[in-house]
């Protein structure tokens, strides 16, 4: 069998009728290049069916125009939103991205951190601020850039970019109190190694204190993002004293949980209890009754999250911090408390 010629740069050049510099430039930074020679030299690539060579233009340039990208579980739609907003601007500029998961393990998050460094990438997106030491470490000793992103933090040493969880727990609680609620429960995520799920349970505890509610402490229960567990953990809820009027999900999955549950125990929601969610993902707008939640601004982040990471790279300096707000979605699995 005949080997087909393999094409090379010098090849577009003569094609393009340029040098082999303006191909280069072309290729690997086109806001340099004059839009006209672009579009010959693109021309040139697209009829001859050139490929760059990814590993010459790495060594050429020191980059590899690949960010990676670390998220707790590919399971929960709301992450797989956020890579898709990351991708989305990534592609458009011609970078790469490569994904990897944890399963909510710190030591799992750095062995694949660990592992994207190793295949060479300019950038990286993390989930939260809670990570191993050594994590935060390798990614300063080689000089990549990252950003944390699902959370918002002043005071982080580390570039964020995403909400404030207690700031925006703080609204649903207020919501609650609002409409008369005195008795409020909450189904937390669990807060091991989840800086956003112990924000979310202290942020919720502390908005009441603020409003001159004393939380007790039994109506505060930690729960895997699982259905089932918390179907569990509303019924424990349910017969507690006193029992709760309304209780506060950490998450969306939680909700459909206690919902459900409710469902089965034939117990009517909002007439008989209120629940809330967190991350507003499709199936609320539609389950019954829709639930009230805090729509997360997921593809924004995971946009913005490229942006200021090209931006660290291409400038050289840390990633700037960026506050995207959530939004209270007030629907029908929230109302006044039931007659004492």
């Amino acid at each position: 069998m005949v080997k087909a010629p393999t094409v090379s740069v010098h090849d577009v050049a003569k094609k393009a009728g340029v040098s082999i510099a303006t191909v280069s430039r072309c290729l690997n930074n086109p806001d340099a290049v004059r839009p006209q020679l672009q579009d010959r030299v693109h021309a040139a690539v697209k009829e001859l069916g050139y490929v760059p060579h990814g590993a010459a233009r790495a060594l050429a340039s020191h980059k590899t125009r690949t960010i990676g990208a670390v998220i707790p579980t590919v399971d929960n739609t709301i992450f797989a939103a956020g890579v898709r907003g990351l991708q989305d601007f990534l592609s458009s500029q011609n970078y790469t991205l490569l994904l990897a998961s944890t399963n909510y393990n710190l030591e799992e998050e750095y062995k694949q951190v660990e592992a994207l460094v190793v295949r060479g990438i300019d950038g990286l997106m993390l989930v939260g601020t809670s990570h191993a030491p050594k994590t935060i470490k390798l990614l300063q000793d080689r000089g990549i850039p990252f950003v944390e992103t699902w959370s918002f933090d002043e005071q982080s040493p580390n570039p964020t970019v995403g909400f404030n969880n207690k700031a925006e727990i703080a609204k649903m609680v207020q919501h609650l109190v609002g409409l008369g609620h005195r008795t409020i429960g909450m189904i937390a995520g669990e807060t091991t190694d989840n800086n956003r799920a112990e924000a979310r349970l202290l942020g919720a505890k502390e908005t009441l204190v603020k409003l001159g509610i004393q939380p007790l402490e039994h109506l505060f229960i930690e729960c895997k993002y699982d259905v089932d567990q918390a179907r569990e953990v509303f019924r424990k809820l349910w017969f507690a004293t006193p029992r709760p009027t309304a209780i506060i999900c950490g998450i969306d999955v939680i909700a459909y949980g206690a919902l459900y549950e409710a469902d089965k125990m034939g117990i009517s929601v909002p007439k008989e209890v209120s629940i809330t969610g967190f991350d507003d993902l499709e199936f609320s707008r539609i389950i019954q009754p829709p639930l009230t939640t805090l729509k997360v601004p997921s593809y924004e982040m995971g946009n913005m999250a490229a942006r200021k990471l090209l931006e660290a790279i291409e400038f050289n300096r840390p990633p700037q911090s960026v506050r995207i707000d959530a939004k209270l979605m007030i629907r029908e699995s929230t109302a006044r408390p039931r007659a004492e």
